[in-house]
């Protein structure tokens, strides 16, 4: 099973057993399900998906990836899960959200004009438009000892995720809760094994230089490449697909990298500063400063009526050409091999030349 998914379990509702509405049905605190009057998409978590993904030699020996999830209507779930195809520990999860809550790397990331306000009390940050000072979301710094879970389930891992936490504050004069925002990084050399493929190029021995091949295959929410167990208890129980509005996929690769397939929306390179600063200070072991990194970003949002993205998929090539000792060594020894098969094959020649001669003198 090769695809992410991401859903939560549903809180037990306040409405009352005489509910008679039309538009959704929902959990009622009486263990019965019951129609509810209000707006289904009021009771329906949804949220925007940022990937990241940090291809090797980017920033790092190994590749990795960043994952932002913005929730909406976070406070009708209790629990949020995440499934990665693939065996994952706490060890190999970092919180971004704590380093993102500094205005400048939350405007590089988000691309925007924000101010931050972080609380002093809290694990959460305020993030506000520079313009009107309006609360656009909130950053919540995970513990990734206390809040997340690691279960591992159908041939790969659930990170769950308790809500308690992050919606413990809100602003007294609000109504409702803001949106939002936690961001993590997942260091795991098998799940990257399923997500980076190389390729082998049969022709290297004939080149001048070594062209490593290899084909990105993200998924997310895809039916089809998820075990069939899971797709059922992910929607028993009071459980539910989060609703996705808005996927924004970017490859961070270095400029020599050259990326095969179309379609993306834009391509910059990153800000050695300001990047240095967010890769550094998740894991300072083994990284390298961040010189001519290139973000490629794709987006995918609903199209024609729909308005959420029922799921997800982006097939990327890219290829990188390379030129290490071992590859010099290489060619030297095909060298030393051509430079002895010459001379042998000129002594055998010389040889042969001169045993006819002296046979006719």
């Amino acid at each position: 099973m090769t695809s992410m998914a991401l859903w939560y379990n549903e809180k037990e509702a306040t409405c009352d057993l005489n509910h008679t509405g039309t538009n959704c049905m929902r959990n009622c605190r009486h263990g019965k399900r019951v129609r509810c009057s209000q707006n289904e998409k009021q009771h329906l978590v949804s949220a925007k998906v940022h990937f990241n993904l940090w291809v090797a030699d980017s920033v790092n020996e190994e590749a990795f990836l960043d994952i932002g999830l913005l929730f909406n209507n976070l406070d009708v779930a209790s629990k949020i899960s995440f499934f990665i195809p693939a065996y994952v520990e706490k060890k190999d999860i970092s919180d971004l959200g704590e380093i993102i809550s500094e205005s400048t790397l939350c405007n590089a990331i988000f691309n925007e004009n924000y101010s931050v306000v972080k609380h002093s009390v809290s694990k959460h940050t305020q993030v506000r438009s520079e313009e009107d000072n309006e609360l656009q979301f909130d950053i919540f710094a995970l513990d990734i000892m206390k809040d997340i879970e690691v279960k591992h389930e159908y041939h790969g891992t659930i990170i769950e995720i308790s809500t308690t936490a992050i919606l413990n504050y809100k602003e007294p004069e609000m109504e409702t809760y803001p949106r939002r925002y936690i961001r993590l990084r997942i260091k795991n050399k098998s799940f990257m094994n399923v997500l980076i493929k190389k390729h082998e190029n049969k022709n290297n021995a004939l080149e001048s230089k070594i062209s490593e091949k290899y084909t990105i295959d993200m998924r997310f929410n895809y039916n089809r490449s998820l075990d069939s167990s899971l797709l059922e208890a992910m929607n028993i129980d009071g459980k539910r697909k989060v609703e996705i509005e808005r996927i924004d996929f970017l490859i961070m690769a270095k400029s020599d990298v050259d990326i095969l397939s179309e379609g993306y929306k834009s391509a910059r390179e990153l800000e050695k500063k300001i990047w240095d600063h967010y890769v550094n200070e998740v894991d300072g072991s083994g990284l390298k400063e961040i010189t001519e990194v290139v973000a490629y970003h794709w987006v995918n949002e609903p199209k024609g009526s729909n308005s959420y993205l029922d799921s997800w998929e982006k097939f990327v090539r890219y290829k990188r050409d390379k030129c290490t000792n071992k590859t010099i060594l290489k060619y030297l020894f095909y060298f030393m091999i051509l430079t002895v098969g010459c001379n042998l094959l000129t002594d055998g020649a010389k040889w042969i030349f001169t045993t006819v001669f002296s046979l006719f003198v």
